[in-house]
């Protein structure tokens, strides 16, 4: 349904010959969030990486080739909505000069050279959103793996407590996925991240000892509600970290009419 307009906008664009000096970005928040696809590894990638795409007038690639091969080489790289931020603070004080040297942050221009060896970390994503870790999948049945799925049922419990007498109490029905991640050091030293949106960064600490990340998909019940976590397990104190975003990957409708707290939603089973 939405193919037409977004034709006819961009025909328009081109047509009028706005395109001559304008940069356009086409961007989305994220792929297939439902469906059967979640099922499958990249359902998990639709979710975390939100497809971009940058146009600059045919005379800016010309003029300033540098600055072209590093968007080309960039294309490659791990990037984040928050290095478009700092691309449009680039153009708005635009200088060619400005554009050689990349300064290591959260959010880098696109217009200069990101550094290949970027991580996750170095970025400001968290570990639940970070596809660039090696996973390797672990049985459902295994007895840390049951565990950290019953902190994930036990954290949207209490995220609900407050309202137990319009959202019902959840149960784990099954973990229908388990995958073990392997971190690298900055995720071993990560320690907390300060704001969540604006103004956010990361704080490290001290480099922590056998822990181990677990992303999960479960199923609960008596809703069917299917939810993707990560959790942060221990081995030296035995205890589980429920990263706070979790994702609801199946349709909810209804089920949560009786709340209006637009986070609680995707969590409530209205009774």
């Amino acid at each position: 349904m939405a193919d037409g307009p977004h034709v006819e906008f961009l025909s328009g664009l081109h047509q009028k010959g706005l395109l001559k000096n304008t940069v356009l970005i086409y961007m989305s928040d994220h792929g297939i969030r439902f469906g059967p696809i979640r099922d499958m590894y990249v359902g998990k990638l639709e979710e975390r990486l939100p497809f971009m795409f940058l146009t600059f007038p045919g005379w800016f690639y010309e003029k300033y080739p540098r600055i072209t091969y590093n968007m080309q080489e960039n294309a490659h790289k791990l990037t984040t909505p928050f290095d478009i931020f700092e691309t449009l603070k680039d153009i708005l004080h635009f200088s060619k000069r400005s554009k050689e040297k990349s300064p290591h942050g959260r959010g880098i221009s696109i217009l200069r050279t990101i550094p290949s060896d970027r991580t996750c970390a170095d970025a400001g994503i968290l570990p639940h959103w970070c596809t660039c870790q090696k996973q390797q999948p672990i049985t459902a049945t295994d007895r840390i793996v049951r565990e950290a799925a019953d902190a994930v049922v036990a954290t949207i419990n209490n995220a609900t407590k407050q309202h137990r007498t319009l959202c019902s109490e959840l149960r784990l029905d099954q973990v229908k996925t388990a995958l073990k991640t392997e971190l690298d050091e900055k995720v071993l030293r990560f320690d907390k991240s300060v704001n969540d949106v604006l103004s956010r960064h990361v704080v490290y600490g001290a480099r922590v000892d056998g822990v181990t990340d677990y992303m999960l998909t479960i199923k609960t019940s008596p809703n069917s509600g299917l939810f993707e976590a990560t959790v942060r397990y221990s081995e030296r104190e035995e205890t589980f970290q429920v990263f706070r975003d979790i994702s609801r990957i199946n349709m909810y409708g209804e089920q949560s009419a009786c709340i209006d707290n637009h986070s609680l939603k995707k969590y409530c089973y209205c009774i």
